[in-house]
């Protein structure tokens, strides 16, 4: 059995968040993931033991992680493969934990990552979830989903160091509940009008909302920054330009030059294959923005846990 590296700092959960789908919300999260289990992109840090929660119903980080094992396309759908550490051939999935069944988390190729995946079913809370909720307004099923995933964390943090919730790309309950239960979320965006407008406004109003909702205020959920992924190489079109300096501009304690990533990461090179095989160690200019990418969420999060090492 894999130990968590930490002693005594606190187990730290990232949501990965955005309310547009496509800006490379799971690329993001399963680099996070990757890197950290890896001791960071040059593997020089400690070895951090992961969890991976997929809470998003398009299942794109539980086909990456399982696929080895069996998962499989169907449609738009992934059909689960048996969890190998289940003698009886179980399958686990989030909703198992929405309807408040027993689970057990599968491992994944990296022998300190492990994964609750998804079945594609979380947004349909009212489906899924024991009692009765069919009277619960939206704020009322928030609270629900946030009790949820405040139960799931602590269930798992004494075997973790690091939990990445991979969200919903919408207001969804799932989302909200996600969201609100974490000590820490990444607002992830592209560089056009519809994320400059909508998405990133929308996405931090949503977790300062769940902050003064849910949370004590000495215990809120810490916002990393925004990356704005998915730049034009090199030179930035105008309209590119124009909407990184309107995030910017409405939320400057969230921007960073760390958390602007070319297109030439997200189109140029692949989520990590195998454990340790980065496609972008091939491209110094992926490299380094990966590793500045990293660097940044290590600094901003992982330090008190990176500090034991010392």
């Amino acid at each position: 059995m894999v130990e968590r590296f930490r002693k005594n700092a606190k187990v730290r959960t990232i949501a990965v968040a955005s309310r547009k789908g496509g800006v490379g919300k799971t690329f993001s999260a399963i680099n996070i993931a990757c890197c950290a289990a890896n001791g960071g992109p040059n593997g020089d840090l400690p070895k951090l033991k992961v969890l991976i929660v997929d809470a998003d119903s398009q299942q794109n980080s539980t086909y990456y992680y399982l696929k080895h094992m069996g998962a499989q396309m169907a449609g738009q759908k992934v059909l689960l493969p048996p969890n190998p550490n289940c003698p009886m051939g179980n399958i686990y999935n989030i909703s198992d934990i929405i309807a408040g069944n027993e689970y057990m988390e599968y491992p994944t190729e990296w022998e300190n990552i492990f994964i609750i995946p998804s079945d594609g079913r979380i947004d349909q809370l009212n489906d899924i979830a024991t009692g009765d909720i069919k009277g619960y307004d939206d704020n009322q099923l928030n609270k629900f989903s946030s009790m949820l995933f405040d139960d799931l964390i602590a269930d798992v943090s004494d075997e973790y160091d690091l939990i990445v919730i991979d969200t919903p790309p919408s207001k969804t309950h799932a989302s909200q509940g996600a969201i609100a239960a974490s000590s820490d979320c990444l607002v992830v965006a592209n560089p056009d009008a519809f994320c400059a407008s909508n998405a990133v406004p929308g996405t931090i109003a949503d977790i300062q909302m769940n902050n003064s909702t849910f949370r004590n205020e000495d215990n809120q959920t810490n916002i990393i920054g925004i990356l704005i992924n998915k730049v034009s190489s090199l030179r930035p079109t105008s309209h590119e330009k124009d909407h990184i300096r309107k995030i910017r501009s409405q939320f400057p304690e969230f921007f960073s030059p760390s958390l602007v990533m070319c297109n030439y990461v997200a189109f140029n090179t692949e989520i990590p294959q195998k454990p340790g095989h980065f496609e972008w160690y091939k491209h110094p200019q992926a490299k380094e923005q990966m590793e500045s990418f990293y660097n940044y969420i290590s600094d901003k999060v992982l330090s008190d846990i990176y500090a034991e090492a010392k």
